[in-house]
């Protein structure tokens, strides 16, 4: 058994600084800098300013580690595993734990961060040296940057400014990954041991029925209906008319005091939104008047809407507990319109429009087949957690029956014909990036370069629209030389003769998109002299036609 020392702590509202990263290569002193408090730095990283905190050894942070490259480093790795591992070392629950995902590392990368824990930078990467040992992980658990003087990656931010590199919450929200502020803490031991229970799977909370409990309604039994007014527009008013209550306690004083009250006020209008709201909210509380004096009297503030949660967590934990499970499963919309937005944004980098023709990226191949991308993108909103509410505010689930789930298809469809974007230039990459190669299942073989390249290693653009329906790397890797001569002796051989090698070359250069070379067509030989067998073997060899 090995103890550490983990903080544990209770907020409070503390000066954050976070830096603007255009480079690596970039020093500290010359970076933009952003200082304020945590609900201020939360609205911050909505938006993409490549936004990185400045890690020093002896800072103490939030206990986080980087999963870089999971399945790269070790083949038989998933988060779930990783997640199920911390869990049982630090006897926590896995709803304890909040990561993102960065999807443009293929194998899997993901900052990991447990707010319920500080430690310094220092022992930091001792505790997860230990954490590999144990559970036998390597070069995947990263810990390099808490030895070093360094930067850390905020979620929604890019890296250097390359497209498709931001960090994605997947559970949590952006104040959990902010790792480094001051805050009032105690520092306690920590003895890390292995739990009666092991924790190896998935863990089933039973949610009893509570006066203020979410409620998702069947989409089969419910007809959508028109939203009526403001209240009903997004989560953070669900949160407030359905878990921020004016109720009583079990003395009757009421729960919402004038600090909160004026709280929330503050939010709404931070957040733009509109008076009615906040009266229609206050009823319970003060008057109309009252309610509109305090709004008119707020004349500047900066609060993030997430200060909602952080109320809704003190007064109804259980309500709010509820609400976050909904919340972490459906996206919310309000039309068919925001709803096929929502999907286009998923999809945009993957989906095009090009000289009056479909083209969507499938398992690395762009497919045109109007039908399979059809029944694939009906499959993709089936599947898209996409929720509205019904005029009793309850949560519908909005694209999870065919009907919707087609009108939102046509409204995406509409978007992608219709989108100003230089298609020429992707279907430029169509030939440009192929020539020279061929794909397999399993990856890409390059002619030119004599090398094979699996879909994980390949470091270059590839726009390919067909694919040979095989694996390749291990023959690759190990060829049948006897059968290779056989058949160029016995079948190409009498169709080339001398100009055997010529003919190959040039048959290799046809099959690999160097159409505007035709004079391969002269070595195939008179009448009867086995092109039928030359396109037998190249049909079947293929798998294409």
């Amino acid at each position: 058994m090995k103890k550490y020392s983990i903080v544990i702590y209770t907020k409070m509202n503390q000066t954050l600084e976070i830096c603007s990263v255009p480079s690596y290569k970039i020093n500290y002193e010359n970076t933009k800098k952003y200082s304020n408090n945590i609900n201020v730095i939360s609205n911050l990283l909505n938006n993409d300013r490549q936004l990185h905190e400045r890690l020093e050894k002896n800072d103490a942070l939030k206990l986080s580690v980087d999963v870089d490259k999971l399945t790269n480093h070790n083949p038989n790795a998933s988060l779930d595993k990783v997640i199920c591992d911390i869990c049982e070392y630090v006897n926590i629950t896995k709803n304890e734990i909040f990561y993102t995902t960065n999807f443009s590392v293929k194998f899997g990368s993901h900052h990991i961060v447990i707010p319920k824990f500080h430690m310094l930078s220092s022992k930091q990467k001792q505790f997860w040296k230990d954490f590999q040992q144990k559970y036998k992980y390597g070069n995947e658990i990263d810990a390099g940057i808490f030895d070093k003087s360094g930067w850390f990656r905020l979620p929604n931010q890019t890296k250097e400014g390359v497209n498709g590199t931001k960090h994605i919450i997947q559970q949590g929200e952006l104040e959990d990954f902010v790792l480094k502020y001051t805050e009032k803490s105690t520092e306690l031991p920590y003895e890390i041991h292995t739990p009666k229970e092991n924790i190896t799977s998935e863990i089933k909370e039973n949610v009893k029925q509570k006066k203020n409990k979410l409620v998702i309604a069947n989409a089969d039994d419910t007809e959508e209906k028109q939203e009526k007014n403001d209240h009903k527009k997004d989560k953070y008013l669900n949160l407030l008319f359905n878990v921020i209550k004016n109720e009583v306690d079990d003395k009757g004083n009421k729960k919402i005091d004038w600090d909160t009250w004026f709280e929330i006020a503050g939010t709404l209008k931070s957040n733009k939104y509109k008076k009615e709201v906040f009266i229609e909210y206050s009823k319970p509380f003060g008057n109309e008047k009252e309610a509109s004096t305090l709004w008119d009297g707020i004349k500047k503030n900066e609060m993030a809407i997430f200060c909602l949660e952080n109320i809704a967590k003190k007064i109804n934990p259980t309500g709010y507990s509820d609400w976050k499970k909904i919340i972490n499963k459906f996206r919310f919309v309000q039309d068919d319109n925001s709803a096929s937005t929502l999907i286009y944004e998923e999809m945009k980098n993957d989906l095009f429009y090009i000289k009056k023709r479909l083209f969507l990226k499938h398992k690395n191949i762009w497919k045109e087949d109007s039908d399979f991308i059809n029944d694939f993108i009906l499959d993709y909103i089936l599947k898209s957690n996409i929720a509205k509410k019904n005029d009793e505010n309850i949560f519908v689930p909005y694209n999870q029956n065919v009907k919707s789930a087609k009108n939102v298809r046509e409204a995406l469809l509409v978007k992608v014909r219709t989108t100003d974007f230089n298609n020429d230039d992707i279907y430029n990459k169509f030939h440009t990036t192929t020539k020279n190669r061929i794909c397999f299942l399993d990856g890409v073989l390059d002619f030119k370069e004599k090398q094979f390249y699996k879909w994980e290693d390949i470091n270059f653009e590839y726009y390919s629209t067909i694919q040979i329906k095989r694996n390749y790397h291990d023959y690759f890797q190990n060829p049948k030389l006897e059968t290779i001569k056989k058949i160029k002796d016995e079948i190409y051989k009498p169709l080339y003769g001398s100009n055997l090698d010529l003919g190959l070359k040039f048959l290799a250069r046809a099959i690999t998109g160097n159409c505007e070379d035709k004079n391969w067509g002269m070595y195939h030989g008179n009448r009867n002299c086995g092109k039928g067998v030359q396109y037998g073997t190249l049909k079947h060899s293929l798998k294409i036609m």
